[in-house]
């Protein structure tokens, strides 16, 4: 009576190790609920029940019949799993608007330029554009700094008063020397 009992116990804990298992697949490898389960799946819960030794029919249909729990997957706009990036015009322009729109009727005007040419432009840490670039802000007191794509970056506070103009060239230099003197 205890061997039957033991075995009894066995095939019990094998069905519900093999539940687990089907239902974990079928979560984390984005299988559909509604999907039959491949001939891999279906032989499985047969061939561990037959080494456990009985109920192997009852086994595999009381794994079939369990439905696998639903998940709810979060809404995606696209098909990549990646970052989709906001529709609308780049943020170089919309920091641009924003300066020239807050300028009012005193405006003053930067013209900024690079040595060498292309730097991108960030005022008080926001990206405008690169240079050369002119632009119209309100009076006031603005931290002007370049970088360019080798890392070279240069960094200026102006101060600009209505309606005035400045023309403003940064030389960018390497943050990092690329040369090493030794003495």
């Amino acid at each position: 009576m205890k061997a039957g009992f033991h075995n009894d116990r066995l095939a019990v804990s094998a069905r519900s190790v093999l539940l687990l298992i089907l239902v974990f697949g079928a979560t984390c490898f984005g299988r559909a609920q509604t999907e039959p389960p491949s001939s891999t799946a279906a032989s499985a819960p047969a061939t561990a029940a037959s080494a456990v030794g009985t109920k192997s029919a009852s086994v595999s249909t009381d794994v079939q019949k369990t439905p696998a729990p639903t998940i709810a997957a979060p809404a995606q706009t696209s098909a990549s799993p990646h970052l989709v990036a906001k529709s609308g015009p780049p943020i170089d322009e919309t920091n641009r608007k924003t300066l020239e729109e807050n300028a009012g009727a005193d405006a003053a005007s930067i013209l900024m330029r690079s040595s060498p040419p292309g730097a991108q432009i960030y005022i008080n840490g926001a990206f405008v554009g690169n240079a050369p670039l002119l632009l119209s802000v309100a009076p006031g007191s603005y931290k002007v700094s370049m970088r360019d794509q080798h890392d070279d970056s240069a960094e200026r506070t102006i101060g600009l008063l209505a309606k005035e103009t400045q023309s403003v060239t940064l030389t960018l230099s390497s943050r990092y020397p690329n040369h090493v003197s030794i003495r």
